[in-house]
């Protein structure tokens, strides 16, 4: 997960420079394009007075300026728009990988409150499976000393229990059994 965050911190990065050179492109991509459309009117007027009025050097020298500035735009126009174009790509490139580390990032909450509770449940049960094992074992121990009749009595009063029956422990030697019960 940190690798992901740290390529986060990275493509937030790259981000914010392609959104500022996104933005430098549409204001200078908007310029022009609002340039070329004022030189086109100016253009057309400028041949509409040049047919009405005797053609001038002057007036001659500023149309071909007019229309040199017009084919350069002409030019510069579609490039523009494909650089804008193409830094929006990546911009829409990172805001979807931002989108991915979201929802990873969520997953990733959700399985470790998952795992958190599969955790705490596993330990619920081992503690109930642990105070069964006692219980079994005290019940066990009941059944091989009930030899007298008092012997609730003796389990209340935490009095020495001996067992029914004497056996032999694994190296054969004799073992009495006895109860200690702690309520």
């Amino acid at each position: 997960m940190s690798k992901a965050e740290k390529e986060n911190e990275v493509n937030e990065k790259k981000l914010a420079e392609l959104e500022d050179r996104f933005n430098q492109k549409e204001r200078e991509y908007l310029s022009k394009r609002l340039t070329f459309e004022v030189y086109e009117e100016q253009l057309k007027k400028m041949l509409q007075a040049a047919e009405d009025v005797n053609d001038g050097v002057d007036h001659h020298i500023s149309i071909e300026r007019f229309q040199r500035e017009i084919k350069e735009f002409s030019k510069e126009l579609p490039k523009l728009k494909s650089q804008i174009d193409s830094i929006q790509v990546r911009i829409d490139f990172f805001q979807k990988c931002k989108d991915e580390l979201k929802n990873m990032e969520a997953e990733h909450n959700k399985r470790e409150r998952d795992v958190q509770l599969a955790t705490e449940e596993n330990i619920l049960k081992e503690n109930e499976f642990i105070r069964l094992v006692k219980c079994r074992d005290q019940i066990r121990q009941i059944y091989r000393c009930r030899s007298t009749n008092d012997l609730p009595r003796k389990i209340f009063y935490s009095l020495p229990v001996k067992a029914k029956h004497i056996g032999d422990d694994k190296d054969g030697n004799q073992q009495k059994h006895t109860l200690d019960f702690k309520l």
